[in-house]
């Protein structure tokens, strides 16, 4: 009787080894695996370095929301780029729209926390300016721009300071560095909340320490599980203590993976399945890559000061774009993408562009003009890099105003021209009284 006892006791222990880990707070249970999913997993390779999503793809278009230059100023649209035709415009496919107001499908009011494509649909979260009952919201349209609905009202409004989102396996994730006061002193707290798409249900996954210190923090999914970073300044203002979290999003368990301090904060992060969390550690006029380790749980670095330009993590590289006259002084700006290993080693570089609609970018300054970029995604085929040109007045009005979004083909090809927005200023009109 003893040995059956004993026998049905290890049967017991047996099955429940086997047994699939309890996840009560899996959106759906198509979720439960950490294998990618490719229809309801965040697209990484349109993670700007300061954390929004403004830019996704399908397999027939890319989608991007930015200002019409045309319209209101603090409108924001979504358009695409149909990848077989090369047609571009706004996403809204009715005959009867000017597609210049709020009736306009594609229309989104304000800024834009994350734009994605998701089971089949567009989603994008934004936080809509005149909405009094909201601070932010989350629409989806299918992919030709019909069938505009609200997913979600998110009735949460952080406190300020810093945020970054994405669409992942059901939920809307922010992680914000937020800033409140207590008795007139400023502090900065590290957060990670959730709100589920199709409820609405917000949950704070993760707080950290208030601290009065400067903190940066990203974040990134691998699976079910979230990554969760943030860095602060030491108190002697020279380093930084720089914190990683792993959140199970199926049990909301936490585990901190690693807390300690370094020359280097935390700039961008990108777990790859199997090995480890990479990140782009940066400080004034340096960067390089880290490594922590899954299985060692180690820290390692490497390509230290190798890796120039402006950088991100996408696609499971590094991805830079540069102005070759800073790096190498030789008096001719041109705008490329940069690629590099997670080793810190540059494996391709695209064609260069020098000049749009004839005005070199050398030669900008001597008319009063100046070029802004800013990298928008990377999706194995392309670099996406958005240029914001200007032309001012001698008294520093602005005059003419362009955007631009150009694709860099990875092969080494010629650049070439996504879409634009364009307006020409009236000039301003002296004050009355004024010298002439």
């Amino acid at each position: 009787m003893k040995k059956l006892l004993i026998f049905i006791a290890l049967l017991g222990l047996l099955c429940s080894c086997g047994a699939p880990k309890e996840m009560p707070y899996l959106a759906d249970p198509v979720f439960a695996t950490d294998e990618p999913l490719p229809d309801y997993d965040f697209q990484s390779d349109f993670y700007t370095a300061i954390g929004f999503t403004e830019m996704c793809a399908s397999e027939d278009a890319y989608y991007f929301t930015e200002r019409d230059l045309s319209t209101d100023l603090g409108a924001q649209f979504i358009w695409y780029y149909d990848k077989q035709s090369g047609l571009s415009g706004k996403l809204c496919t009715r005959p009867e729209c000017l597609h210049s107001g709020s009736t306009c499908n594609a229309y989104l009011d304000s800024s834009v926390n994350a734009l994605s494509f998701y089971d089949g649909r567009l989603y994008c979260y934004y936080r809509p300016f005149n909405n009094e009952k909201t601070a932010n919201m989350c629409i989806s349209m299918n992919p030709d721009g019909t069938g505009r609905r609200t997913e979600m009202d998110a009735p949460l409004e952080p406190c300020g300071g810093d945020s970054i989102s994405f669409i992942h396996r059901g939920y809307i994730y922010m992680a914000a560095a937020e800033s409140e006061v207590h008795v007139a002193e400023a502090t900065n707290t590290p957060r990670l909340y959730c709100w589920n798409i199709k409820t609405g249900e917000e949950t704070l996954l993760y707080e950290g320490p208030s601290t009065s210190k400067f903190i940066n923090v990203r974040a990134m999914p691998l699976g079910n599980d979230i990554y969760f970073a943030y860095s602060e300044t030491t108190d002697d203002g020279n380093g930084t203590i720089n914190t990683l979290c792993r959140i199970d999003t199926g049990t909301r368990e936490v585990e901190t993976c690693f807390s300690n301090q370094a020359d280097y904060f935390i700039a961008s992060i990108e777990p790859i399945k199997d090995d480890g969390v990479y990140m782009i550690c940066s400080r004034p006029e340096k960067s390089c890559i880290g490594r922590y380790d899954f299985k060692t749980g180690e820290i390692s670095y490497s390509g230290e000061g190798a890796i120039i330009g402006t950088e991100n993590m996408m696609d499971g590289k590094v991805i830079g774009y540069t102005d070759e006259e800073y790096i190498m002084g030789i008096g001719q700006s041109r705008y490329c993408g940069v690629i590099y290993s997670f080793d810190g080693e540059k494996i391709a570089e695209t064609a260069a562009l020098t000049e749009i609609d004839g005005d070199k970018f050398s030669e900008l300054s001597n008319k009063n003009g100046s070029v802004f970029t800013t990298l928008m995604g990377c999706d194995g085929e392309n670099v996406f890099i958005r240029f914001d040109k200007i032309f001012a007045s001698s008294t520093g009005d602005v005059t003419k105003q362009s955007i631009i979004y150009y694709a860099f083909p990875l092969d080494g090809s010629e650049p070439f021209e996504l879409w634009r927005t364009e307006k020409v200023y009236e000039p301003v009109a002296p004050v009355k009284g004024s010298a002439k």
